[in-house]
């Protein structure tokens, strides 16, 4: 299903209102949001294509018409259809009609949807940010450097125990890793 010429422009217009919102955000914000910075890279896996996932707020899940106005607006215009709901996290998990799992392509590449351009950036303002299986991308602790050396002067971690609390606390830097921080 290749987006028209309507559907475009309406894209467009979503987008652009969406990053004026995120910029007068995070003018007023008193600090960064983001206690990550994003490292790896896309591997192609398809799995944020194949289910794509949108947590929404209390009120847009539990009230029938915005609930169905929500469904409405990802059905028609970003093309993704409702596919299944998880109550306890008020997320609705779609089928994209976009996506082509054979050719692991988008049909509507360059009118995608904010969210599908937005992946994985999102996900660093969540507090613990988990990216899908399959994803070459992770999150760093923006502070990583600061915290590592504080770990190592003050604590008498074994060295396996210390790269164990390392991993866990999201420390690794691209140097380690190996990774670029690009998208």
């Amino acid at each position: 299903m290749r987006d028209g010429s309507a559907r475009i422009t309406i894209k467009w217009l979503t987008a652009l209102f969406y990053r004026v919102d995120r910029k007068v955000a995070h003018a007023f914000a008193s600090k960064d949001p983001n206690l990550f910075e994003l490292r790896g890279s896309c591997t192609r896996c398809g799995a944020c294509c194949e289910s794509p996932m949108i947590t929404v707020p209390r009120l847009i899940f539990f009230a029938r018409s915005l609930r169905t106005l929500f469904l409405a607006w990802q059905r028609w215009v970003n093309g993704m259809e409702f596919a299944r709901e998880d109550r306890k996290t008020r997320t609705f998990v779609f089928t994209c009609t976009h996506y082509d799992p054979e050719t692991r392509l988008c049909d509507s590449y360059k009118s995608r949807p904010v969210m599908c351009r937005e992946y994985p950036r999102l996900l660093l303002e969540a507090p613990n940010p988990e990216f899908l299986d399959g994803c070459g991308y992770h999150a760093v602790y923006a502070q990583s450097d600061a915290m590592r050396e504080a770990l190592r002067k003050e604590t008498n971690l074994p060295p396996d125990k210390l790269a164990e609390l390392e991993r866990k606390l999201r420390l690794d830097t691209p140097s380690e890793s190996g990774e670029s921080q690009s998208p």
